[in-house]
């Protein structure tokens, strides 16, 4: 997927320009647009982050080269992806909850799955691959 190429019909949608690649591939990206803002330094890290790990910075340099383009340190950006992935997972644990409440009512007593892991999403601090 990282070499996919993609473009934006309208705003904040993503397409494949390829045809047998279904679109959800791209929700989450449009979801961090709603979340951090389109334009915000929290995504562009972010965006930068993911892309950097999965093409091992052979696309658009590494996370170093970032960040020496922009004198920052590198804590500074692991703090500002952190925060990014937080504030991710927030509102989508947010939106889940919401989601949930009216099915909940619906089981009508069944045993809803409660567990640790019903659906939450959790931001790690991982810095698996750090380039």
């Amino acid at each position: 997927m990282p070499y996919t190429p993609i473009y934006a019909p309208r705003g904040n949608t993503l397409k494949s320009a390829v045809a047998d690649q279904p679109s959800a591939t791209f929700d989450i990206l449009a979801f961090t647009g709603s979340v951090l803002g389109d334009r915000s330094e929290e995504r562009k890290i972010l965006l930068i982050w993911a892309r950097a790990i999965v093409t091992e910075g052979q696309v658009g340099g590494s996370i170093a080269e970032y960040c020496a383009a922009r004198h920052m340190q590198r804590r500074t950006f692991d703090r500002k992806r952190m925060r990014a992935c937080q504030r991710i997972a927030a509102e989508k644990n947010r939106l889940f909850a919401t989601a949930a409440a009216p099915r909940q009512k619906m089981l009508d007593g069944a045993q809803a799955n409660t567990g640790p892991n019903s659906g939450r999403v959790y931001a790690t601090s991982d810095r698996k691959g750090s380039t």
